[in-house]
């Protein structure tokens, strides 16, 4: 299997805090990485957190891709403000008894997934035949999936907990929660 990492928010009343889970050989590479783009940052071995209070109510989802892989998603640079800040106001919101996490697995992916955006590319760009000529491609999606394919690719899941006293709040959470992340859906594609 190949090596995976995992990127957690949790948040907590009056806390939100964030966790990098790795293996202890990709330790080092990973602290320097997060160092790099983040020189003021604290970085400590913590133990296991846990979310869960005896009685409390929990709700989880799990997210994806909407589209096939080798469409892309909304980055930073293609939003208009912070894309953290719409994640973790949700998050903010936590009262006594409630708690949150998303965590954020990542792994390489094989190249698999360029092998189908290669053959989406190809056939969006046939010009089909005299006799069944097709309609022209939509260049600005061409380029984007061609853009996309230049680049490494990962695989993923996103999974979001939440827990609270009653069901329906910690279902509230994550509803709030998952609004979040609607703002990575691409504005290229439908």
């Amino acid at each position: 299997p190949q090596p995976h990492i995992a990127f957690e928010i949790v948040a907590l009343p009056e806390s939100i805090r964030f966790y990098i889970s790795c293996h202890k050989k990709h330790q080092d590479l990973i602290e320097k990485q997060f160092f790099g783009a983040y020189p003021d940052a604290k970085i400590a071995e913590v133990p296991e957190y846990n979310l869960f209070s005896e009685g409390g109510q929990s709700a989880y989802a799990m997210y994806g891709l909407k589209n096939a892989n080798y469409f892309p998603i909304k980055t930073y640079k293609e939003l208009p403000t912070d894309p953290l800040a719409a994640i973790t106001s949700a998050m903010a919101k936590m009262q006594s008894g409630e708690a949150a996490a998303i965590q954020i697995l990542l792994a390489p992916a094989d190249g698999k997934w360029k092998n189908f955006g290669k053959a989406f590319v190809k056939k969006e760009k046939d010009p089909g035949t005299g006799v069944k000529p097709k309609a022209p491609p939509d260049q600005k999606q061409l380029e984007v999936v061609e853009k996309k394919l230049s680049q490494s690719g990962f695989n993923f899941v996103i999974r979001v907990v939440t827990t609270a006293p009653t069901k329906d709040a910690a279902k509230q959470h994550l509803t709030n929660i998952k609004a979040g992340f609607e703002q990575f859906a691409s504005h290229l594609l439908s």
